[in-house]
């Protein structure tokens, strides 16, 4: 498999930063407007933050560009960013250097709302 297309099947996330904890749109309303970008694996809600973790990196970086361009959360979004997972190993074929603590550090990439 080619470098590009491991890092397109690499887990992303997308963290949004809103102004309170009642601001933070409820699980279901995420997964409802995100997951128009692509598959979702996971969707979460902790304090005045939430995560959208997205199957494919190229489906979070779509959604990361969309996110302040339409002001979908208006003013109580404060900021938004992209963290890029390390990839999930394949059951089907694991990587002969693959260790369970040889992991790759997340990067990430981010972006402020728009008032």
């Amino acid at each position: 498999m080619s470098e590009s297309c491991e890092k397109d099947l690499s887990p992303t996330a997308l963290i949004l930063k809103f102004t309170d904890l009642e601001s933070v749109p409820s699980e279901a309303n995420l997964n409802k407007i995100f997951s128009c970008y692509g598959p979702l694996t996971e969707v979460l809600r902790k304090s005045s933050r939430a995560t959208v973790v997205f199957r494919r990196r190229s489906d979070a970086e779509t959604a990361f560009s969309s996110t302040g361009k339409y002001s979908t959360f208006g003013p109580s979004l404060v900021s938004y960013r992209l963290k890029f997972l390390p990839p999930t190993p394949s059951i089907a074929s694991p990587s002969p250097n693959a260790t369970k603590r040889g992991r790759k550090p997340a990067t990430s990439l981010e972006g402020n709302a728009a008032n």
